[in-house]
């Protein structure tokens, strides 16, 4: 029975492996094509409804170093070096207000252009 026990968390340990890897590569996908597409990004960044409920990108944990050819877009674009991309509304919402599902709703259209971008990015 050990031994089994021992195969299956061998098996847990490569998928969550498999996972990292994948979200990595979805990561340096992002950075490609934001290199690749800076004015898109930089678009879809400004946007006055996605500025007016979430403000931009929050602050996110930073790669000490980035592949080379990466590194002269991230120079124009330091959100190159974000390791992850996240974005938050800082808002208070009164979740006992009758018109919350509007308020989602809202919140959502606002952020659904960079949603979508960064969904097409990670292709």
């Amino acid at each position: 029975m050990r031994k089994y026990k021992n195969i299956l968390s061998d098996i847990i340990q490569d998928k969550s492996n498999w996972t990292d890897l994948k979200l990595e590569l979805s990561k340096y996908n992002i950075d490609n094509r934001v290199a690749e597409d800076m004015d898109a990004f930089h678009e879809v960044l400004a946007d006055s409804n996605f500025v007016l409920h979430y403000g931009g990108f929050a602050e996110a944990e930073k790669h000490k170093r980035i592949p080379k050819e990466l590194q002269l877009a991230a120079e124009e674009e330091p959100l190159i070096f974000n390791k992850a991309f996240y974005f938050i509304s800082r808002e208070e919402i009164d979740f006992d207000d009758p018109r919350i599902v509007d308020i989602v709703m809202i919140k959502y259209l606002a952020a659904k252009p960079v949603t979508d971008w960064l969904i097409n990015a990670i292709g």
